[in-house]
């Protein structure tokens, strides 16, 4: 039984710098290594590091390159992880925590048919409607795969339902996009979404923000607050548009061990953004007398 991570990158270099962060990160903070792949549209300097590189045949260069990617994951089980993720600690307890995982599964929870809160409303899946017992709240950020047929009924499913995106209403995505797919896929499979535990992974837009100065003075912990809850995380999450921005920046630098004054001007730049946050609306304001 063989085991490895996958990210993806096409299009943009960007996406292939990012996934390359990504990569070191992970070989800098855990100590048991596995191999990575990265699935992509062409080979450049920044796929040279990784243990193997799968090109992918016509990308779309959209969302739907990630269900392609699941068909071509090269271990018997892989973790997929998306290349805006840095990695702060080892985490190697992620097997551990999807052992029990047949074919696919992503964090998330298992809600209730009358839900409001899922990536579809049970009225709008059409044919679906009296064949699945929950609707999906899953983020596909982090994902398990597992090779089999529970993998492959939920990729002939993502398949067909891709095919047919307009015979159904999804949340947030009139096009159709991996995410709602694959939590149609995933319900009418009957394959849960597994409960992360906080310290695991975070998506940075759900979080009140990141314990930037901690970090700086510590580097073997990261920690987030959400609410009044101060969290350690072993994943962060950042969405892309946040990779151009200080805390990204910063604990990329630090968790790639580059050592150069930027951490610290990152640094310097967000806690006084931070700092200034609740008297932005009162700046603006007397800036317009």
């Amino acid at each position: 039984m063989t085991r490895g991570f996958v990210t993806l990158a096409v299009g943009k270099e960007s996406y292939y710098k990012l996934a390359n962060n990504l990569l070191y990160s992970y070989r800098n903070t855990n100590t048991a290594q596995l191999p990575w792949t990265i699935v992509c549209d062409r080979e450049n300097k920044w796929t040279a590091d990784f243990d193997s590189v799968i090109l992918l045949d016509q990308p779309s260069l959209s969302y739907m390159d990630k269900l392609k990617l699941f068909s071509l994951c090269p271990y018997d089980e892989c973790i997929f992880i998306d290349a805006d993720c840095l990695a702060f600690q080892d985490i190697s307890m992620l097997w551990k925590h999807m052992k029990d995982v047949d074919g696919f599964s992503c964090f998330g929870k298992a809600l209730p048919l009358d839900s409001q809160d899922g990536w579809f409303l049970l009225d709008d899946i059409g044919e679906w409607k009296d064949k699945i017992s929950f609707i999906p709240q899953m983020h596909g950020g982090l994902c398990y795969i597992k090779r089999g047929e529970k993998l492959n009924e939920i990729l002939r499913l993502a398949e067909y339902i891709e095919q047919h995106y307009t015979d159904y209403k999804f949340k947030y995505f009139e096009k159709p996009a991996d995410e709602p797919i694959l939590a149609l896929s995933m319900a009418i499979a009957s394959s849960r979404p597994i409960a992360a535990k906080p310290e695991y992974f975070v998506f940075l837009p759900t979080a009140d923000k990141l314990c930037l100065s901690d970090y700086i003075k510590d580097h073997n912990k990261m920690f987030y607050v959400r609410g009044n809850i101060r969290q350690e995380v072993q994943i962060v999450h950042y969405q892309n548009h946040n990779t151009e921005k200080a805390p990204y920046k910063v604990t990329r630098d630090i968790v790639l061990k580059h050592r150069s004054y930027s951490e610290y001007l990152y640094w310097f730049i967000y806690v006084v953004s931070d700092f200034i946050r609740p008297w932005r609306k009162r700046i603006r304001n007397l800036l317009r007398w």
